[in-house]
């Protein structure tokens, strides 16, 4: 049966990949693995073993489940071509970000979001063959808010969200995978972007989630065990695709990051951190150097961003908040003197490094 099953899953992802154009391709693709691993998801809640109640499927790697079940998810988005393999592994990630948003909120109708796409199955629909499996459309009806689940329809939801982040995980860390994106062109650096952007907001929307539950003291211990595993899978992926993303598709991305008014705080400050770190590996005399300090100027203008003036409780966070981001953007731009600037003086290098960090 199990023999039987791969050969159909297989045969059907390999009819998907004849469709008309690539993004059609990659959406139903990334449909078939999100709906495989919420039957999979579906399958925690069957009858479990003493051995089992300890919740810790949710991390556990070695558990049966994850090794005979969850691989099945897996080893299909392994057969897709890599560079469907990168696209649907920015479907997988918007499905688990849209289940995060709708674990963190209250409204029973927090999953009822469309994908945009006749192709892409609505993430509704994957919420519910997570919660209540391939049963009749009466009690498929009675969906309500995560915090009327029963516990193991949580621990589905749960399990389901964190295998998606963890398959992007590995989706991105294979060596075909690191060899497109470091070679990417034309759609596909825009994908590889559009990816790393999506990953940087996901990360923190999880690490600010985590915190404000944590805060409120209202998590079960297998939910801890959750959000501990989504910003550890999230952090993975960040480091993945930052240390491969070609330098100028990189920066690029941190110039627009950064210029962005509406940019979340957190992101700005996480994107600051990821290039301090990036341009910690560049040597001075590299061709990468001369773009890298094309940034500090980026840099200094979050040092002299204005901090507001303290009125209220609401005006402090705000003040301490210019701080920090200061302070992240000084640490950013002496890890790129370190860095940068040339052991000696007689060099075109050595002049543009002077411009760049001396007013």
């Amino acid at each position: 049966v199990k023999k039987t099953r791969h050969s159909l899953l297989d045969h059907f992802l390999q009819a998907l990949r004849q469709l008309p154009t690539k993004q059609d391709s990659s959406d139903a693709a990334a449909s078939l693995i999100a709906c495989v691993m919420a039957l999979e998801s579906y399958n925690i809640q069957l009858p479990r073993t003493d051995d089992d109640n300890d919740d810790s499927t949710m991390t556990n790697s070695n558990s049966a489940l994850k090794k005979n079940e969850a691989s099945e998810s897996i080893r299909l988005l392994a057969n897709a071509p890599t560079p469907m393999r990168i696209a649907v592994s920015l479907s997988l990630l918007q499905y688990a970000e849209k289940l995060m948003s709708s674990i963190c909120s209250q409204s029973a109708n927090s999953v009822e979001l469309h994908s945009g796409s006749k192709l892409k199955v609505n993430i509704s629909e994957v919420a519910l063959l997570a919660l209540v499996g391939p049963n009749s459309d009466e009690e498929r009806k009675q969906l309500t808010s995560y915090s009327e689940y029963t516990g193991d329809q949580k621990r589905s939801i749960l399990y389901l969200t964190v295998s998606l982040l963890q398959t992007v995980r590995d989706a991105t860390s294979t060596p075909s995978a690191k060899k497109l994106v470091r070679k990417s062109q034309g759609n596909d650096v825009d994908l590889c972007l559009r990816l790393w952007q999506e990953l940087m907001q996901t990360h923190v929307n999880a690490l600010r989630a985590h915190s404000k539950l944590i805060a409120n003291d209202v998590l079960e211990d297998f939910e801890k065990r959750f959000w501990v595993a989504a910003t550890t899978a999230t952090s993975a992926c960040l480091e993945n695709l930052q240390n491969i993303l070609p330098v100028p598709h990189f920066l690029a991305s941190v110039s627009s990051t950064l210029s962005e008014d509406s940019v979340d705080d957190y992101i700005r400050k996480k994107t600051i951190r990821l290039l301090s770190e990036r341009v910690a590996e560049v040597n001075s005399d590299s061709p990468e150097a001369l773009l890298f300090l094309e940034a500090v100027p980026e840099l200094v203008s979050q040092v002299c961003v204005a901090r507001p003036k303290i009125t209220d409780e609401t005006s402090l966070v705000s003040y301490r908040r210019a701080i920090v981001m200061q302070q992240g953007a000084l640490i950013a731009i002496e890890s790129f003197a370190r860095s940068l600037y040339p052991p000696t003086d007689d060099s075109k290098l050595a002049k543009k490094a002077s411009d760049a960090f001396i007013p």
